[in-house]
């Protein structure tokens, strides 16, 4: 019966991250405006704290497919994929390894919350340098003059593709941040209101 529940709470989270994105609820990030911050990654996290690592990499997986069948285009949803799911990863690394060393809950959290957000600027730092110098070099051309309208410098190519990564891996922290702290306090609260909600997740003193 339980299992049952968390695979019907699994996919109820999947759709609820393919409905906030098709509701397009995003913000322009200013510094790369073709990267936008959106609230559909809360979903998913939820399903992280409240059901544990699997339901949450299986919510992700769940909402990469129907964004990709959705859209039409592979890169984009995969993209989203990778940053979701290596930021679930190195935030469940990071608790079971706290744990591991006698931490409590809320260093384990936060520990969690780092190696997360360190893990994605990595995975999506190297992804984003794989598709600006091998994979689609083009969207450097896009890139420039979005670097240079705020003034920084483009002369090169090598120039460009490191501001790039650094203002990348700036946002993919921030979304971090976007993702984690909502989707742990609504976690919490529920759980509060009914213990061992869907089994109870990560959000436990």
């Amino acid at each position: 019966m339980r299992r049952t529940t968390e695979i019907a709470a699994t996919a109820i989270f999947s759709a609820m991250a393919v409905a906030i994105t098709m509701a397009k609820l995003t913000v322009p990030y200013p510094l790369l405006p073709y990267l936008k911050f959106d609230v559909s990654e809360i979903p998913v996290t939820v399903a992280l704290f409240l059901l544990g690592p699997l339901s949450g990499l299986s919510s992700t997986i769940i909402y990469w497919l129907v964004l990709t069948l959705r859209a039409g285009d592979i890169l984009g949803p995969a993209m989203k994929f990778a940053a979701v799911a290596s930021m679930m990863i190195g935030f469940t690394l990071g608790v079971l390894l706290s744990r591991r060393a006698g931490g409590g809950f809320k260093l384990s959290m936060v520990v969690g919350l780092l190696l997360g957000a360190l893990t994605r600027v990595l995975v999506m730092s190297l992804l984003n340098l794989l598709i600006l110098t091998i994979i689609a070099p083009y969207y450097l051309e896009f890139a420039k003059p979005l670097l240079a309208s705020i003034g920084l410098p483009v002369e090169t190519n090598l120039g460009a593709i490191i501001w790039v990564l650094v203002l990348t891996a700036i946002y993919n922290l921030l979304h971090t941040l976007l993702a984690v702290l909502p989707a742990y306090l609504i976690a919490e609260a529920a759980l509060r209101r009914i213990p061992g909600l869907l089994g109870g997740g990560w959000p436990q003193k």
